[in-house]
């Protein structure tokens, strides 16, 4: 990892600029020469976990943030994750994949192809935008240039606060990066069904309710990779 690697996020208004806070500190907890970015609107309350503080260009505060701040490319190598977001081991394999592939994200865990057009097939699966590593060259650029054109065409047909998932599966079925997908304790959406133990060591809980919690204190008494459990 190399001073052009980053961790990004986006966040308006004050209870998720904290949420942010939170969340960076938790990633600085595990990695703490990593830079961290933080795009917002206004002042932040607590700005010590980040490196920078970026503004946004006015918007709707909706997922078109993420998106324009991603077109801003703070980093050669961005990480950028969700405010609800929270590392509990280093992850900084998520930068030196990067050698290989273009983008990598895991899988959302559940289906939600209604608003998609009909030619992305259902073997095409739908990404989780909450944990994203890419890198900056041409192909990926076009592909967030384009992934913020198929989402404001959502939002003009379906409302501003239209999902950017959809979009964002659209948008790497027409390009042709390379992408590899993430295995879920990169992502781990305790919100939703998951799994742990089977030498599956979380390193990212994605939730910002009870599940994660929970998940937390257990990890606490015992190595998460040591758990003998389904859910």
């Amino acid at each position: 990892m190399d001073d052009r690697s980053g961790i990004m996020l986006v966040a308006t208004g004050e209870r998720y600029q904290l949420e942010a806070a939170q969340c960076a500190q938790s990633f600085r907890n595990q990695m703490p020469s990593i830079p961290i970015c933080l795009f917002t609107r206004g002042v932040v309350p607590n700005a010590n976990p980040f490196d920078q503080i970026l503004q946004l260009p006015d918007g709707i505060d909706s997922f078109s943030d993420k998106i324009l701040a991603m077109q801003a490319w703070p980093f050669e190598r961005i990480l950028f994750v969700d405010t609800d977001t929270y590392c509990i081991e280093p992850v900084a394999d998520l930068f030196s994949m990067l050698d290989r592939w273009d983008l990598a994200a895991a899988h959302a865990p559940v289906r939600q192809f209604q608003h998609d057009p009909p030619d992305v097939p259902a073997y095409f699966p739908e990404c989780n935008t909450g944990v994203i590593a890419i890198r900056r060259n041409e192909k990926t650029t076009a592909f967030v240039d384009n992934w913020l054109v198929l989402h404001a065409a959502n939002c003009a047909r379906i409302g501003p606060r239209a999902a950017d998932q959809p979009s964002f599966r659209q948008a790497l079925w027409e390009s042709d990066l390379r992408l590899l997908t993430l295995t879920p304790e990169y992502n781990l959406r305790t919100c939703m069904h998951y799994f742990i133990g089977g030498n599956a060591s979380v390193k990212i809980v994605h939730d910002r309710g009870r599940g994660r919690q929970r998940l937390l204190e257990l990890i606490k008494k015992q190595p998460v990779n040591k758990f003998p459990r389904v859910r």
